[in-house]
């Protein structure tokens, strides 16, 4: 019973830290159109989006989790450890590059 509801939760956060990301895509093409100033106008539509930290974190201290739990246990362990590695890569690329360029730019205010 314990893996299923791990189960559960980590689907439920992970699905969770797909929601910034999918509206960054579908905005995206909009956005492009936009001139300079309306363009950094819409950006003030992200403030505050860095609470979904909380959902990331939540995505890959469940995953963690569940892999310790199927460890040698299940033939999907490997894909629960396949999921951590790609959240733990997001998590990289994000404070390697996009998190040093929005502090120099701050947050493209200038």
């Amino acid at each position: 019973m314990a893996i299923y509801s791990l189960r559960v939760v980590s689907f439920i956060f992970v699905a969770l830290a797909f929601v910034p990301a999918a509206a960054h895509f579908f905005a995206m093409f909009n956005k492009m159109k936009l001139d300079g100033p309306n363009y950094l106008a819409a950006q003030r539509a992200y403030d505050g989006w860095n609470l979904f930290g909380i959902v990331v974190l939540g995505a890959l201290l469940s995953t963690a989790a569940l892999a310790i739990l199927l460890y040698r246990a299940s033939a999907s362990f490997g894909l629960v450890v396949v999921a951590f590695l790609s959240i733990g890569a997001t998590q990289f690329a994000f404070w390697t590059l996009t998190y040093p360029i929005n502090q120099a730019t701050r947050n493209w205010t200038v």
